[in-house]
């Protein structure tokens, strides 16, 4: 008598097929796709590598100054925003020469996000003094004094043109 092999516990063809990559190091858990899931940006103290998703050949890598505590690609995939929270930069997959540094000077930053149109940051200073919308097309900086909550206080329009922001006046408790 043959002995018949129970399909439901046999692995899939495609799990056989599948490879693990090698070992990576990494910060914090700072491991994000890109939107088009394309690319993997991975960070380990103060270097950010940009891998291919498909083969993990390493298409670009960076180094800052300072150990990386944030990573946010744009929602183009075209650009990396790595966060140091005295400063961050945001990085070009494309052209590696390409850099913008942005710092709140004594202010300090403690948060930073992409707007949703992929070519502004907006910015946090420590204490909550203010929150900057930072244009990477034209390098000027608008600022929004007192935002309430911080990174929280913030919230853009679904088709990105408008952003709400709550604010504090005169710190008073009710």
């Amino acid at each position: 008598m043959q002995r018949q092999h129970d399909t439901k516990d046999a692995p899939s063809p495609r799990l056989r097929e599948s490879a693990v990559s090698s070992v990576m190091r990494v910060t914090n858990g700072l491991v994000h796709w890109s939107p088009c899931g394309a690319m993997l940006a991975v960070a380990t103290t103060n270097r950010l590598v940009i891998r291919d998703g498909g083969t993990w050949q390493i298409l670009q890598q960076y180094s800052t100054v300072d150990v990386i505590q944030a990573v946010a690609w744009s929602d183009d995939s075209q650009l990396v925003l790595t966060g140091m929270y005295k400063r961050g930069i945001v990085w070009s997959v494309q052209d590696a020469t390409w850099t913008c540094k942005i710092a709140e000077g004594v202010a300090g930053m403690i948060y930073a996000r992409w707007a949703p149109d992929s070519r502004h940051v907006v910015t946090v200073s420590d204490f909550q003094l203010h929150a900057s919308v930072w244009s990477l097309e034209d390098a000027t900086k608008s600022v929004i004094r007192h935002p309430k909550l911080g990174a929280d206080g913030l919230a853009f329009s679904r088709d990105g043109r408008y952003v709400a922001v709550a604010e504090r006046h005169e710190c008073k408790v009710p």
